[in-house]
């Protein structure tokens, strides 16, 4: 099933927007605060799901992730469908690999109403959300996000880390649906090719504005 495009950027912002997290750090809230200073790269696999209002899983996806500060990312979905989210700094190509089609936004437009659009502008984490420790669950500790802008996309975001790095990210949107996002072999400030952030659209690719 193909994913809801501005349902999913603002996902794919939120995410961006908050990774990663200090496994040095005492508490859920206090490494989330440390890291947002200190990231400079990211690369994991994920495994995402969402569920719908019963807790009914609707959509699995799965693939890779490469993030560099600052507002560069590629979100590489290899399953179920080839779709990939990415930035250049300057503008996010949504690119439907199947379908043969790139969405192109300006990153200012596709911020705009999402956590990102906040975050991406280093304030004080704590000006924007209230942060806050949730009991210990799956042996991982949890942080929850309430955002204090009423407008926002997501009722609620939650990470989760284990004694290394983060593991889990939820978001609940205004619709009562839930994304769970889960991670796995995540490398923060490695080198990454700065090339991967580059469009390049590929002979007979449609290329279309989406602003």
């Amino acid at each position: 099933m193909q994913l809801r495009r501005s349902w999913w950027l603002s996902l794919v912002l939120a995410v961006f927007a908050v990774l990663p997290a200090n496994s040095q750090a005492e508490d859920g809230p206090a490494r989330l605060r440390a890291f947002l200073s200190d990231l400079r790269t990211l690369e994991a696999r994920f495994v995402q799901q969402r569920f719908d209002e019963a807790g009914v899983a609707v959509e699995r996806s799965e693939g890779t992730f490469k993030l560099a500060r600052p507002a560069r990312f590629l979100w590489d979905y290899t399953a179920p469908l080839r779709q990939q989210v990415l930035s250049d700094g300057r503008e996010v190509y949504i690119h439907d690999i199947e379908l043969e089609q790139v969405t192109v936004r300006s990153l200012d437009a596709a911020l705009a109403g999402s956590p990102a659009a906040l975050l991406g502008a280093e304030e004080d984490i704590d000006a924007l959300y209230e942060l806050s420790e949730l009991p210990p669950e799956e042996g991982l500790t949890w942080v929850a996000l309430a955002s204090r802008d009423a407008e926002g996309d997501f009722a609620g975001v939650r990470l989760a880390f284990d004694a290394r790095s983060l593991r889990v990210m939820e978001l609940d949107d205004n619709f009562g649906q839930r994304t769970r996002i889960e991670f796995s072999d995540v490398r923060v400030n490695g080198p990454i090719q700065q090339g991967i952030f580059e469009f390049r659209p590929a002979p007979g690719v449609d290329v279309v504005r989406g602003d």
